[in-house]
């Protein structure tokens, strides 16, 4: 087996973020199922289904977004093509 430091380092920020998918599903479905519960509680249907579908939305993107930063896949958003564009107002003065 391989044991290369960029393989490793791939491996360690790709790993987390083949997970979002899990997240943002779990997410989704655990809100909207407890907004039917409470729906057929109250008899409020759809409000809450929807109220919390929409919660839980909200809840799996934060979630997937913070799973990426976590990855690292923010990091190098600055750069394009290899070229670092961060500092390129202040080589224009």
């Amino acid at each position: 087996m391989l044991k290369d430091k960029k393989t490793g380092d791939f491996f360690r920020r790709v790993l987390p973020v083949s997970s979002i998918g899990i997240v943002l599903v779990v997410s989704i479905v655990i809100s909207s199922l407890f907004g039917y519960w409470l729906d057929g509680k109250i008899g409020t249907k759809p409000y809450c289904t929807v109220f919390f579908l929409l919660i839980g939305v909200a809840s799996g993107v934060k979630s997937a977004y913070m799973f990426m930063k976590r990855a690292g896949v923010f990091d190098n958003i600055d750069r394009v093509d290899g070229v670092d564009k961060s500092n390129d107002v202040e080589k224009d003065r």
